[in-house]
């Protein structure tokens, strides 16, 4: 926002950012109460709405309240993998996405591979994958830290757990199931561009 802001070519218009959930309403509306008294300090014409959905199968581009002239970009932090236990929900979700014609979407997603039918491929994936996790708690807090063991526990041993057992509603995937999936809707993957260009 500050960058948006601070632009003296082609200044922007009006930034409108639309915020999509499934529960947490009053999150979503005070992190847009946020947003928008910092756009206020920095005197950025800004808007926000949120649209919460019951389910995300109940979401349309009739939702977005989108002009014709708006420049829409998608920004999906860590979400895409939370619709993969549902068939159905990543296709329909892409249909509104091309629906409300984006020039960019940003994904950010875990590059994991916990989506095998197979346990032993799943659990050597966790194995790795949360090794680097425990890792890194490991150089950043003592033995005897209490939140040390609420970490590990609570945050870690639920997501092994979800990942290895019969529940298995976190499925991340790598980045090339990601880019075949994105191909099927006609959008191609590009770099960040280089700072300094």
């Amino acid at each position: 926002m500050q960058a948006l802001a601070s632009r003296r070519q082609c200044s922007l218009e009006h930034l409108k950012i639309t915020a999509i959930g499934t529960k947490a309403k009053p999150i979503i509306e005070g992190t847009g109460n946020r947003l928008t008294d910092f756009a206020q300090s920095m005197s950025l014409p800004f808007s926000f709405n949120v649209v919460v959905v019951k389910d995300m199968m109940d979401l349309s581009e009739d939702l977005f309240e989108l002009n014709n002239k708006e420049t829409v970009v998608v920004y999906s932090p860590s979400f895409l993998w939370t619709v993969i236990s549902q068939p159905s929900q990543p296709d329909c979700l892409m249909k509104i996405i091309q629906k409300i014609k984006p020039c960019v979407m940003v994904v950010n997603e875990v590059e994991a591979n916990h989506n095998s039918p197979v346990f032993v491929n799943r659990f050597i994936e966790a194995l790795f994958f949360n090794a680097a996790f425990f890792d890194s708690v490991e150089d950043c807090m003592e033995c005897d830290e209490p939140n040390k063991a609420i970490v590990e526990s609570f945050l870690f041993g639920r997501g092994i757990r979800n990942i290895v057992g019969a529940e298995r509603t976190i499925r991340q995937v790598n980045f090339n199931v990601w880019r075949a999936f994105f191909a099927q809707f006609g959008m191609g993957a590009f770099g960040a561009p280089d700072k300094n260009e």
